[in-house]
């Protein structure tokens, strides 16, 4: 079997792990939160209000408005990022995320002459709390 084949198969058994049957499943839930789903659309309308006054120029630009939306911005980006659907699908995400880094260490180990079977999977820090699955 050649590599490509191999490559479409792994792409299948991706599709069948649990982790990504996990984060499809909080990926929908997001979706079908109505509050969620109203605060989504709301941070879209604010962050686009923000742009069109930011963009004006500074005699034109009223910076009470932008401060009073920046805030209000803030707060939404706050309530959907702590929604619990939210923290579901990111923890799924970083779950499944993990799962295709290590597939790729040991993807270019191999391609570097490492035996599959000894390549360990590296766990480093990103510096981003949204793709970690907690310290170690």
């Amino acid at each position: 079997m050649d590599i490509i084949a191999l490559a479409r198969e792994l792409g299948h058994a991706i599709q069948k792990d649990e982790r990504y049957i996990k984060m499809l499943a909080a990926s929908a839930a997001t979706e079908k939160s109505p509050e969620l789903s109203e605060k989504m659309s709301r941070f879209t309308e604010l962050r686009n209000e923000l742009n069109r006054e930011i963009v004006k120029d500074e005699k034109e630009r009223d910076q009470d408005q932008v401060n009073r939306l920046d805030e209000e911005l803030r707060a939404l980006y706050e309530a959907i990022t702590t929604a619990p659907e939210m923290l579901a699908y990111n923890q799924a995400k970083a779950e499944l995320e993990s799962a295709l880094n290590f597939i790729s260490q040991i993807i270019s180990g191999s391609a570097n002459g490492q035996d599959p079977d000894e390549i360990e999977q590296e766990v480093s820090c990103t510096g981003s709390c949204a793709s970690c699955g907690g310290c170690h």
